[in-house]
C-alpha cells in the first residue's frame, strides 16, 4: 500500500513538475484580448466597476480572479496575472484525476490527466487569460460532484461556470439531462442549484450595469455579424492537427462501452439507462456515458456558432481525457481478468485506429499550410523565462529546437514552444518612452490587444476607460464608430485625464475603421514607431501641435 502511494505521489509530481517547467515559457507579454482583462481588473481595485463604469464583454466572474490577484499584490503584476489561467488548468487535470482514479485506477488517472496538460491547445490556451480556463475548471468540478451524487454542489459549480463563460451552458444541459433520467429529484435539485446561481449572478450585475450589462453580456454576441469561414468546419482541421489524438482518443472508449453495456444487458433484461447512469454500479461506463454526453453537447454548441476560436474546443478536451483513461483501464481490466477481447470490439478499435492512420495526412493537406513551403526552414528564437537562474541554467538548450522544417510533423509540445517563441516584444519599450515623454494628466487610448498592458506598464490611464477596442464593438454600435469619434474629441480637451497618445497597429484592429483613421490624420502624429520581430511595426502617435 505504501509503495502505491509512493508511485502514485511520484506520478503526481513528475507530472505536475513537466506541466510547471513547460509554462514557465508562456509567462511573458502576448498580443491577446487578455490584456484588456488585466487592465479592466485593475480599474476595478480602483472602485470602478465593469458595465456601469467600463465595457465588459463577458460574465462577470471572468474578471474576479484578477481583480482579486491585483487587490492583493497592490497593484499590477504581469508574471502573478499571466499565471492565472495556469492555476485554473492546473485545479482542472486535479478533477480529472480524481473523478479518473475513483471509477478507473491510478494508471488511468495519470493517463487522463497527462494527456490533458500536455495537449497542444491546452498549453497554449494556458498561457492566456481568456476566462475559458476557469470555465472549464468549474465544468470539470461540477461534472465531477455531480456524478458523484452531490448535485447541488455540482449545480452551483456549473452555475458559476456559465457565469463565467457561456461555452459551458452545454455541458451544464447535458448534466441536467442525464440527471434527470437517473432520478428526477435529484435533476431537480440541480437545476435549482444550477439555475438559482445563475440568476443570483445576473441579478446582482443587472443591478450594477442595469441595460448596460444586457447589451454588453448577451445583445452584442447576439448582434455580432457571422464571419464567414470561421466556423466548426474551418475551425476543426487546425484543431485536429495539432491535437490529433486528445480529441479522437474518446472514441477508443465507445467500442468498451458498447461491450459493457451490452453484455450487461443480455445479461439483465432489467437494466436499464439509469442503472447505467449509477456510479455506484457502473462506475466505468457511467463516467463514460457522462462524458460522452458532454463531448457530443459540446460538439453540437460548437457546430452552431458562425465564429469558433481555437480555445473554444477546451470544453472538450477534460471529457475527452477521462474518456482516453477510461479506455486504458478497459483494456487493462480484460487483460487481468484474463478475458478475450470481444471479436466486435477488436474490429471497432482497430477501425477507429487506422481511420486516423488514413485520416491524418489528409488534414494537413486540407489546411493548405505547406502550399509552396515545402522544406522551406523556419527558425525560432527561445523564449525567455521569467526566471534568470532557470534562464541561465541551460535548461533550454537541452529542449530546444529552433529550426523547423515546413512539411515535417513534430509534437505537440513542440508547436507549444515555438508559439511562445513570439511573444509580444515592444510593449516595454513602448511603455517607457511614455514615462519620459507623458506629462501630468494625459491618457492614451489604441488597439486593445496591445494599448492595456502598455498603459498598465507605463502607468497611464485609457481615456475613457475604454480598454475594449475591440472592431465588432463598434460596428455592433456599444458604441457606433461616429460617436466613439465625437468621445475621443471630447477626452482631448480635458484637463484630467487628457487624450494625448494612441498606440496602434496599422493594419489590425481599430486602426482599419475609416472614420477613426481620418481621426487620426487631422489630430494626430508619429512619435515613433517600434518594429516587433513577429508582429509588424507599432505606431505610438501624440497630438499634433494644431490640435493643441
Amino acid at each position: 500500500m505504501k509503495q502505491s502511494n509512493a508511485i502514485e505521489r511520484f506520478l503526481l509530481v513528475s507530472v505536475a513538475a513537466g506541466f510547471i517547467f513547460l509554462k514557465l515559457y508562456g509567462l511573458q507579454a502576448a498580443i491577446s484580448d487578455e490584456n484588456i482583462y488585466f487592465y479592466d481588473a485593475f480599474l476595478m481595485t480602483r472602485g470602478f466597476l465593469p458595465y456601469r463604469d467600463f465595457f465588459f464583454a463577458h460574465p462577470p466572474l471572468h474578471l474576479l480572479p484578477g481583480y482579486l490577484l491585483t487587490l492583493a499584490a497592490g497593484g499590477f503584476h504581469l508574471v502573478p496575472m499571466k499565471m492565472l489561467p495556469v492555476l485554473a488548468t492546473g485545479i482542472t487535470s486535479l478533477c480529472i484525476y480524481s473523478i479518473t482514479r475513483k471509477s478507473a485506477g491510478i494508471l488511468a488517472a495519470f493517463v487522463a490527466c497527462s494527456l490533458f496538460l500536455f495537449s497542444h491547445d491546452v498549453l497554449r490556451a494556458s498561457s492566456h487569460w481568456t476566462g475559458i480556463n476557469w470555465s472549464v475548471a468549474f465544468m470539470t468540478g461540477g461534472l465531477f460532484a455531480a456524478w458523484r451524487g452531490r448535485t447541488v454542489a455540482g449545480g452551483i459549480l456549473l452555475g458559476l461556470g456559465v457565469c463565467t463563460g457561456f461555452y459551458i451552458a452545454p455541458a451544464a444541459l447535458a448534466v441536467l439531462a442525464l440527471l434527470l433520467i437517473k432520478n428526477v429529484r435529484e435533476g431537480g435539485r440541480f437545476f435549482l442549484a444550477a439555475a438559482g446561481t445563475w440568476l443570483a449572478v445576473n441579478g446582482i450585475c443587472v443591478y450594477i450595469g442595469g441595460h448596460a450589462y444586457i447589451d454588453s453580456v448577451y445583445l452584442f454576441h447576439l448582434d455580432k455579424p457571422p464571419m464567414p469561414g470561421s466556423g466548426l468546419a474551418q475551425s476543426l482541421p487546425p484543431m485536429l492537427f495539432h491535437n490529433f489524438f486528445p480529441l479522437t482518443a474518446p472514441l477508443l472508449f465507445v467500442p468498451f462501452l458498447l461491450y459493457g453495456i451490452g453484455r450487461r444487458q443480455f445479461a439483465a433484461a432489467r437494466n436499464s439507462l439509469k442503472e447505467f447512469l449509477d456510479p455506484t454500479r457502473h462506475p466505468m461506463i457511467s463516467l463514460g456515458i457522462w462524458c460522452a454526453a458532454i463531448w457530443i453537447a459540446g460538439l453540437v454548441f460548437l457546430s452552431l456558432l458562425s465564429r469558433v476560436f481555437h480555445f473554444y474546443f477546451l470544453i472538450l478536451f477534460p471529457v475527452g481525457a477521462i474518456c482516453a483513461g477510461l479506455a486504458v483501464a478497459a483494456v487493462i481490466q480484460l487483460i487481468r481478468q484474463c478475458q478475450p477481447v470481444p471479436t466486435a470490439v477488436a474490429l471497432l478499435t482497430i477501425s477507429i485506429i487506422l481511420s486516423g492512420i488514413w485520416f491524418y495526412p489528409r488534414i494537413e493537406h486540407r489546411l493548405g499550410y505547406f502550399t509552396g513551403n515545402l522544406g522551406k526552414t523556419m527558425t525560432y528564437p527561445p523564449p525567455a523565462m521569467p526566471i534568470a537562474a532557470l534562464q541561465d541554467s541551460g535548461i533550454t538548450d537541452l529542449i530546444w529546437k529552433s529550426e523547423r522544417t515546413i512539411g515535417k510533423r513534430y509534437t505537440g509540445i513542440r508547436y507549444y514552444l515555438w508559439h511562445e517563441s513570439r511573444g509580444f516584444d515592444v510593449p516595454s519599450g513602448i511603455a517607457e518612452v511614455l514615462k519620459r515623454s507623458a506629462g501630468p494628466g494625459e491618457a492614451i487610448f489604441g488597439d486593445s490587444t496591445s494599448t492595456p498592458l502598455i498603459a498598465l506598464m507605463a502607468g497611464l490611464p485609457i481615456a475613457d476607460h475604454m480598454a475594449d477596442t475591440n472592431v465588432m464593438r463598434f460596428r455592433c454600435g456599444l458604441p457606433p464608430v461616429k460617436d466613439l469619434v465625437v468621445d475621443l474629441k471630447n477626452a482631448m480637451e480635458r484637463d484630467h485625464e487628457r487624450l494625448t497618445w494612441i498606440v496602434i497597429h496599422p493594419n489590425r484592429g481599430i486602426a482599419i475603421l475609416p472614420e477613426f483613421r481620418q481621426f487620426l490624420e487631422k489630430h494626430f502624429r508619429i512619435y515613433q514607431q517600434f518594429p516587433s520581430r513577429f508582429h509588424g511595426t507599432y505606431l505610438l502617435l501624440r497630438r499634433s501641435d494644431a490640435a493643441r
